[in-house]
């Protein structure tokens, strides 16, 4: 999850319970004990020039203040990154995960990961259903799965799934938030296939200036929104996207 608000407050309080710290070019690690906040900031590091390279072809500069990254070891799964802007440019990083070890190196670190990632490209806040679409990609094949099962499950329920119109206007997590989550990583995996990493930020980042009609035809030739959620729909069901050239695989 990818919270705007701040935590500055909270993590610093956290910071001081941590067990220990490791510092990165990037990062600096806090984690139970001094060997998990080496491993946590090495894996950090590893990801942050993974998804880096996935998403907009190259590294990342450096960062010129680290990012903190506050884990804790648990059997609860969740995460949260707090990004401060100032004149169009990201100041300040913080990110806080809990899970188990190996979930949190899977699945909850790379997702948080990814919202730093967008935040470096995009320098503003990203729309919520793209920044956590996005982001859900980076998770494993198990995520994935569940995600996709609990998508079934909303587009069987009558009412329930949110029009992509109003998906794309969203400004904060809805009541529904496995219906938000679920559509955005579906939604964001369909245009993904049809036309890569690239263009999604690219399409992302036109449908932000407010027009998303516009930036749908210019990005994926469908007329509109809603010619986009019928062929969504369709592929949802099965079908894959027949418009566009070769699909882009997804790792």
């Amino acid at each position: 999850m990818h919270r705007r608000t701040s935590l500055a407050v909270a993590l610093l309080a956290a910071a001081s319970a941590a067990g220990a710290e490791y510092r990165t070019t990037n990062f600096v690690v806090e984690a139970p004990t001094a060997k998990a906040a080496r491993q946590f900031a090495e894996e950090a590091e590893a990801r942050r020039k993974e998804l880096a390279e996935q998403w907009l072809g190259k590294e990342l500069p450096p960062f010129a203040e680290p990012c903190r990254i506050c884990i804790t070891i648990t059997d609860r799964a969740g995460g949260h990154t707090d990004v401060s802007y100032d004149g169009g440019q990201v100041v300040r990083r913080v990110v806080e995960v809990e899970g188990t070890a190996d979930g949190v190196r899977d699945n909850v670190l790379p997702h948080e990961l990814t919202h730093v990632v967008f935040a470096e490209h995009f320098c503003r806040p990203a729309p919520r259903w793209a920044d956590e679409g996005g982001a859900i990609l980076a998770e494993d094949a198990a995520e994935q799965k569940r995600h996709q099962k609990t998508l079934q499950k909303i587009l069987d329920a009558p009412g329930r799934a949110v029009p992509l119109a109003r998906l794309f206007a969203l400004k904060d997590y809805p009541p529904d938030v496995m219906a938000f989550y679920a559509e955005g990583a579906s939604v964001s995996r369909f245009l993904v296939e049809a036309g890569g990493r690239k263009e999604f930020l690219a399409f992302v980042d036109d449908g932000m200036a407010g027009d998303w009609d516009k930036a749908v035809k210019d990005h994926y030739g469908w007329k509109n929104v809603d010619e986009l959620e019928g062929k969504w729909l369709a592929w949802q069901r099965g079908a894959r996207p027949a418009d566009k050239a070769e699909a882009a695989a997804v790792p």
